[in-house]
C-alpha cells in the first residue's frame, strides 16, 4: 500500500482497455498535428538528414538500377554512401525508408511521371513520414509505461506532455534513424516493465514470456538503428535502475532482462556477422564510431540546455527533480524514483563523452515525459483532496504568464512577417502565414493561456490547466511549423546548382576528378538533388580514364587554374561553373568522343 492516499495514483486503475486505447489514439491524434505541417516542403539541411536520406535514396536506385546503375536485388543488406559501404550505422533506417519508397521508381515522381527536380523531394518526405511514424511509436511507449507506473490519467499526462515537448517535435519532423533508436528503446523498455510489473502483481506467465519477447525484438531494432553500445543502453539500463529500486521478485526481474538481452543479441547480431564476413574493415569503422572520435568537445554541463529543449513543461520538469525527496517517502518515494533514476543515471552516462549533440539525448525524453507527470498528476491529486501544492506558485504563475507573453510575442512576429510578404528579398523571422491564420491563431493563443492561468491558479481542476497547456503548444507548434516550413530560408542552395548540373547532363555519366590532399567528398545534398552516384577518377590516372572514355562524359573539378589547365591539355571543355558545397566553386567538364 502507499504511505500517503495522495500517491494513490501510482497504484493501477481498474483494467478499462477500451478506454485506455482511446485515450491513446486522441492523443496520437492531436500531437501527428504539428508533425505532419508542412512536412515536404522545406528541402533536407540538416546533416544527419542528408546522410540517411542519402544513403536511402542511392540503396533505393541500386536496388532498382538506373541508367547508370545495375540493379542489385541485395543491395538494402549494405547501404552505401556515393558507392562506399556506410557502416557506421547499421540498416535498419535504411531498411524502413524503403519500405516507404513502395511504389517510387527511380526517375518518377509519386504520380509515376518521368521527373529530376521532384523525385528527390518524394524520398525526402517520405523519409520524414518514416520519423514520424517512429514518433508515434515512442508516444504508445510512454503511455504504456505509464499505465505500468501510475493510473490512466498518470499515463495521459505523460504522453501529452512528450507530444507537445518542442525537443520531440523538432526531431520528430527530421528524417534521421535518432528518432527511431528513441521509439525502439522507449518500446523496449516500456514492454520489460509490463513484464516485470515493478511494485505491482507480476503477469501471467504467457504474458510475461511475450513482453520479454517483445522487450528483446525492440532492443534489436534499436541496435539495429544506431549500433551496439547504444541500442543496449537506452533499452535495458532503465530496467536495471528499476530492478535496483524493487528487491521484490529481484530475481526474476534479472532473469527476465537476461532473456531480452539474448533474444535481441540472437535477432541483431546476424548482421553484423554478415558485414564482417563480406567487409572485414567494418570492425575497424564500428570501433571509431563507438568510441564516439570526434574532434568537437562539449563540457560536461552541455546537457543541462535540455530544461530549455523540454519547453513549456521546463519548470515542471525541474521541480520534478526533487518531488521524491521532498513530497514523499517510503515506498511511495522508490515508485516515484523509477523514472527518475532512469533519467539520472543515463544523463549522466551521456555527459561524460566530450562528443555531445543534442539528438544524442532524445531517448531521454520519455523519462522526461513521465517525470513532469508525476508532478502535474500529484497536483491533480492535491486539488482531489482539497490541498494544494505548497511550491506550486512558484512554477505555475512563471509557467501561465510564459504562456500569455509567448503567445503576444508570436503573435507580432507574425504580423512581422506577414509584412515581408511581395518583398523583393523578404526577411522572414518565421515565414509566411496568410493574415486570415495570423488573425484566428493569435488571440485563440491568448485566450487559452489565460484560462489555462486561471483554472491553475484556482487548483480546483489541474486537469483542466495541463490539458489547456497541452492545446497551446499544439496550436502555436503547429503555426510555428506551417510558417517556418513555408519560407524560402528553407529552400536549399545547393538543390538550385544540382539541378542546373542535372538539366546539362541529361542521361550522361558524371564523374568527379579527386586529389586526396585537396578534394572534399562529394556534398550529399547534391548528390541527393542529382540522385547520382558520382565515382572517383584520380588526378594521376586521369589520362588512362580519358583514353578509354566512349561518347560524352561530364566531370566535376574544383576551380583551380591547374586543374583547368589539365583537363584542357586531355581535351575536357568546361561548360559551367557551379558549387556542389557551400565553400568552394567547381567547373563542370565535358568530353564527347563522338564528336571528335
Amino acid at each position: 500500500m502507499n504511505d500517503s492516499p495522495i500517491y494513490r495514483f501510482l497504484e493501477p486503475d481498474a483494467p478499462a482497455p477500451l478506454r485506455n486505447l482511446l485515450s491513446l489514439l486522441l492523443i496520437l491524434f492531436v500531437c501527428t498535428i504539428p508533425l505532419l505541417m508542412s512536412l515536404s516542403r522545406a528541402d533536407s539541411n540538416r546533416t544527419m538528414e542528408n546522410i540517411t536520406v542519402l544513403s536511402s535514396q542511392e540503396t533505393w536506385m541500386r536496388w532498382h538500377g538506373t541508367d547508370h546503375i545495375a540493379a542489385e536485388p541485395d543491395a538494402y543488406l549494405i547501404p552505401t554512401r556515393n558507392s562506399v559501404p556506410r557502416f557506421e550505422k547499421p540498416p535498419l533506417t535504411v531498411w524502413l525508408n524503403l519500405l516507404a519508397y513502395t511504389g517510387l521508381k527511380p526517375g518518377q515522381d509519386m504520380m509515376g511521371e518521368e521527373t529530376v527536380a521532384g523525385s528527390p523531394q518524394d524520398i525526402i518526405y517520405r523519409s520524414r513520414l518514416v520519423a514520424v511514424a517512429s514518433s508515434l511509436l515512442l508516444l504508445v511507449g510512454v503511455f504504456w509505461i505509464g499505465l505500468n507506473l501510475g493510473d490512466h490519467k498518470f499515463a495521459i499526462i505523460a504522453t501529452l506532455a512528450t507530444g507537445t515537448m518542442w525537443f520531440f517535435q523538432k526531431q520528430a519532423r527530421i528524417g534521421s534513424y535518432d528518432i527511431e533508436l528513441a521509439a525502439f528503446s522507449a518500446m523496449s523498455v516500456a514492454s520489460l516493465i509490463a513484464a516485470i510489473k515493478p511494485f505491482r502483481p507480476t503477469p501471467k506467465i504467457t504474458k510475461t514470456l511475450i513482453f520479454t519477447a517483445l522487450s528483446g525484438f525492440f532492443a534489436a531494432a534499436a541496435v539495429m538503428t544506431k549500433g551496439w553500445p547504444l541500442g543496449i543502453l537506452w533499452s535495458f539500463v532503465p530496467i536495471i535502475t528499476t530492478i535496483i529500486l524493487t528487491p521484490k521478485h529481484r530475481l526474476r526481474s534479472t532473469l527476465l532482462l537476461v532473456s531480452a538481452m539474448i533474444v535481441a543479441v540472437a535477432i541483431a547480431a546476424p548482421w553484423f556477422i554478415y558485414a564482417l564476413m563480406h567487409y572485414p574493415e567494418a570492425a575497424q569503422t564500428w570501433w571509431g564510431e563507438y568510441k564516439a572520435s570526434r574532434q568537437e568537445y562539449q563540457i560536461p554541463v552541455y546537457y543541462f540546455g535540455l530544461l530549455g529543449l523540454v519547453l513549456p513543461w521546463s519548470l515542471f520538469l525541474f521541480g520534478s527533480f526533487f518531488q521524491p525527496y521532498v513530497r514523499a517517502g517510503g515506498l511511495d518515494r522508490r515508485k516515484l524514483l523509477v523514472p527518475w533514476l532512469w533519467f539520472m543515471v543515463l544523463f549522466v552516462i551521456l555527459s561524460i563523452p566530450g562528443a555531445k549533440q543534442q539528438r544524442y539525448i532524445l531517448p531521454i525524453i520519455p523519462a522526461a515525459g513521465l517525470l513532469i507527470a508525476q508532478l502535474l498528476r500529484w497536483h491533480v491529486s492535491l486539488a482531489a483532496n482539497n490541498e494544494r501544492d505548497p511550491g506550486g506558485n512558484f512554477m505555475i504563475y512563471p509557467q501561465w504568464i510564459g504562456f500569455v507573453c509567448a503567445s503576444i510575442g508570436l503573435f507580432v512576429v507574425q504580423i512581422l512577417d506577414y509584412r515581408q510578404i511581395g518583398a523583393v528579398v523578404p526577411k522572414y523571422i518565421l515565414g509566411p502565414l496568410p493574415m486570415s491564420l495570423v488573425i484566428v491563431t493569435g488571440p485563440t493563443l491568448v485566450l487559452i493561456a489565460y484560462l489555462g492561468f486561471k483554472e491553475h491558479v484556482a487548483f480546483k481542476k489541474p486537469m483542466k490547466a495541463i490539458y489547456l497547456a497541452a492545446a497551446w503548444m499544439l496550436v502555436a507548434s503547429t503555426t510555428i511549423w506551417l510558417a517556418y516550413s513555408a519560407s524560402p530560408d528553407r529552400n536549399h542552395p545547393i538543390r538550385v546548382e544540382a539541378e542546373r548540373v542535372s538539366e546539362v547532363i541529361g542521361k550522361a555519366p558524371m564523374y568527379v576528378l579527386f586529389n586526396p590532399s585537396e578534394t572534399d567528398a562529394i556534398n550529399e545534398e547534391f548528390l541527393i538533388y542529382t540522385q547520382r552516384i558520382v565515382p572517383r577518377v584520380s588526378i594521376e590516372n586521369i589520362k588512362l580514364f580519358t583514353a578509354d572514355l566512349r561518347g560524352k562524359t561530364y566531370m566535376i573539378a574544383d576551380e583551380d587554374k591547374i586543374n583547368d589547365a589539365l583537363m584542357k591539355q586531355f581535351g575536357w571543355k568546361p561548360v559551367l561553373e557551379f558549387k556542389q558545397d557551400k565553400r568552394r566553386v567547381n567547373v563542370l567538364y565535358v568530353k564527347n568522343i563522338a564528336s571528335e
